[in-house]
């Protein structure tokens, strides 16, 4: 019996990448310069208390005017995971986009970041808007983006937009990425679309763990384990 999907606030519509050229993107991971020696005492934080700590401590020296430093803060920020400390983030990433001349490499890194705290704090539908502004502001996605966002759509049974994003990752041109494929049989099966899912893992080239585990897990959960071992009979 097919499960029905109830989704908690009614379907985005996101809009498909427009002008942006998959082949010419700025990195994924931020390129620092001339970053004061402050700043590597980010990595020793261990909760959101401290973390704010050293915030406290970069705005009195004048560090938080630096671009290169507001992308490790909001980055560490994004991580915790925690309604507060997206809170912290978001407002930290208001102030790096007003620095845009600054910016560089850092602001798809930096919005990859977001979303990833957004889905691990519960705020799915905030992961999807960030990832509309990132179109809304000519930022091209990556191949760390979608896993992010298609993640923050399964934990939030938010199969429309996953959908639509399944639209744009071909658009894209990541409709070969083993990772980006394996966030999309992730999420189908979450929203209990195991066809999709199959679907998505019949036409992929290569796979790997991963993806079967995904695959495994969508049958058990929305179909049962019988007609999950008549599928894998045929290999």
């Amino acid at each position: 019996m097919t499960s029905t999907v109830v989704l908690s606030s009614p379907p985005m519509t996101i809009p498909s990448p427009q002008n942006l050229n998959p082949q010419v993107q700025v990195q994924s991971r931020p390129i620092l310069h001339n970053v004061k020696p402050e700043t590597g005492s980010l990595k020793s934080c261990k909760n959101l208390q401290e973390i704010k700590q050293l915030h406290g401590q970069f705005t009195k020296h004048g560090l938080t005017g630096d671009a290169a430093v507001l992308t490790k803060l909001i980055d560490k920020y994004s991580q915790m995971g925690s309604p507060e400390s997206l809170e912290y983030a978001q407002k930290a990433f208001k102030i790096f986009k007003n620095m845009r001349e600054d910016c560089g490499s850092s602001i798809i890194y930096l919005y990859n970041s977001l979303i990833r705290g957004s889905s691990l704090a519960g705020a799915f539908d905030e992961a999807i808007l960030l990832y509309v502004d990132m179109l809304f502001e000519g930022v091209a996605p990556d191949n760390y983006t979608y896993p992010f966002v298609l993640s923050a759509c399964a934990r939030g049974l938010r199969l429309s937009e996953g959908v639509q994003l399944h639209g744009s990752v071909v658009k894209m041109g990541f409709h070969s990425d083993i990772f980006v494929l394996n966030s999309l049989i992730y999420c189908y099966g979450e929203c209990g679309e195991i066809d999709r899912a199959r679907k998505v893992f019949d036409e992929m080239c290569d796979r790997n763990v991963v993806s079967w585990t995904s695959l495994i897990c969508g049958y058990a959960g929305e179909r049962g384990i019988k007609r999950l071992f008549l599928y894998f009979s045929k290999w």
